[in-house]
C-alpha cells in the first residue's frame, strides 16, 4: 500500500515537472523565479551593516509637522511645501560641516520666486550638490508619452541625475541599479541618481560587476543604523548641536540623501525588499556602487531551474496530501492559512496564494 502511494507521488511529481518545464520555459517566467529567488536569499541573509558615510535626511511626516509649530529656527517651512531656499540652506550647513556632498530626491521643476537666491546661495559648491530629474510617464488616448522633467535652469547649474528605476515585468518592483535606465531616457546624456551623487563626492566610478541592486536590509535599515535624520533637525538649533548631530560632525565626509520617507508624500515603492521609500532606495544603489557590491543575474535557465524543483516539490506533496499548504514553507494545510499571514517574505518574494479552497484556513 505505502509502495503503490509512493509511486503515484512520483508520476504525479514527475508529471508536475513536465507540465512545470512546459510553462517554466518561457524566458519572463523563468526570469521571475530568479527575481523571486535573489529577493528571497536577500531576505534570508538578513540586513547588512550599511556603509557609515552614506546618510539620509528625510522630508518625514516630523519635519512636516515641526516646520509649522513656529519654531523661528524653521522659516519657510511653514507649509509644505517648503520654499526652495529652505533646502538650499541645510544644503550649505551640512556642507560647511564637512560633508561630502548632497543629493536632493526631489524635482524642482519651473520656476519659483527664491530661484535667484537658491542659485546665489549654492554657486560656491555647485560640483557637490545633485539635483533630481525625473522621466514622467503618461497614457493619451492612443498612445504612451514620455518627458523628461529637468530642474529650473533658473537654480544654476548644478549637477542632475535621473532618479528612476526600471521595474521587474510581472513583479513591478526594483530590482536593478538605474545606470542603465538613466543613459536611456536621457539619450545617454545624464547618468543615474546614484552615480552623480558618488561623482560630486569626488569619488570614483569603478565598472560594476552587475546590475542589480545590493539591498542592505528591509525600509528603516538607515533609520536602525542611526544615519537617517529628519529635515528639521539640521536647521533646528538644538538638535543640531546635541548628541545626535555634534554641529555636524555626524556629517564629515558623508553623502547625503535628502528625500521624501512620509507616506503621504507618495514615493514609497516597492522593491526587493517590500515597500521602501524612494531615497532609501537610493541610499542602497548608492552603497551598492560605493562598496562594489553589485549583483549579477546567472541567467533565466537558473530560474527555470529553481522553478522545476519547486513545482517537483509541489508535485510530490501534491501526490500525499492533495494540498499546496507546504509550497516554500507554509506548513501542512491545516495551519497554511496562519503560517500565510505570519510569513510576509512567503507572500511577497514566491507570491504564496491567500488561503482558499487549497490552503483552508
Amino acid at each position: 500500500m505505502g509502495r503503490n502511494l509512493w509511486q503515484g507521488a512520483g508520476a504525479i511529481g514527475f508529471a508536475a515537472m513536465v507540465v512545470g518545464g512546459a510553462v517554466l520555459a518561457t524566458q519572463s517566467l523563468g526570469e521571475r523565479w530568479e527575481y523571486r529567488a535573489l529577493a528571497l536569499g536577500m531576505r534570508g541573509r538578513g540586513p547588512r551593516p550599511v556603509p557609515a558615510n552614506v546618510v539620509i535626511l528625510a522630508v518625514d511626516d516630523r519635519a512636516i509637522g515641526e516646520g509649522a509649530s513656529g519654531n523661528p529656527d524653521l522659516v519657510g517651512m511653514e507649509q509644505f511645501p517648503w520654499r526652495r531656499t529652505v533646502y538650499a540652506r541645510a544644503i550649505v550647513k551640512m556642507l560647511e560641516a564637512g560633508a561630502a556632498a548632497v543629493a536632493v530626491d526631489l524635482v524642482f521643476e519651473g520656476e519659483s520666486p527664491v530661484d535667484a537666491e537658491f542659485a546665489q546661495m549654492l554657486a560656491p559648491y555647485r560640483d557637490r550638490v545633485v539635483l533630481a530629474a525625473s522621466n514622467e510617464v503618461s497614457q493619451g488616448v492612443e498612445a504612451q508619452f514620455e518627458r523628461l522633467v529637468q530642474p529650473s535652469s533658473t537654480l544654476g547649474p548644478l549637477r542632475q541625475g535621473v532618479v528612476n528605476f526600471p521595474v521587474v515585468p510581472g513583479l513591478e518592483a526594483v530590482f536593478h541599479l538605474g545606470n542603465a535606465h538613466a543613459a536611456e531616457v536621457s539619450q545617454g546624456q545624464k547618468r543615474s541618481f546614484a552615480e552623480e551623487a558618488l561623482l560630486a563626492a569626488g569619488l570614483d566610478l569603478a565598472p560594476a560587476a552587475g546590475d542589480l541592486l545590493h539591498f542592505y536590509g528591509p525600509a528603516g535599515t538607515w533609520r536602525t543604523a542611526g544615519q537617517q535624520f529628519s529635515f528639521y533637525q539640521i536647521l533646528d538649533r538644538r538638535n543640531w548641536e546635541s548628541d545626535l548631530l555634534q554641529a555636524g560632525q555626524k556629517l564629515r565626509g558623508a553623502i547625503v540623501l535628502i528625500g521624501a520617507t512620509s507616506e503621504g508624500l507618495q514615493d514609497i515603492q516597492p522593491s526587493a525588499w517590500g515597500r521602501m521609500p524612494g531615497v532609501e532606495i537610493h541610499a542602497n544603489a548608492v552603497a551598492t556602487l560605493l562598496e562594489q557590491r553589485a549583483l549579477r543575474r546567472q541567467g533565466s535557465g537558473w530560474g527555470i531551474v529553481v522553478g522545476l524543483g519547486t513545482v517537483a516539490a509541489v508535485g510530490l506533496y501534491l501526490g500525499r496530501a492533495n494540498r499546496c499548504g507546504n509550497f516554500w514553507g507554509c506548513g501542512p494545510s491545516r495551519h497554511c492559512g496562519a503560517v500565510w499571514r505570519s510569513r510576509p517574505w512567503c507572500r511577497g518574494a514566491f507570491g504564496c496564494p491567500p488561503p482558499g479552497p487549497y490552503c483552508p484556513s
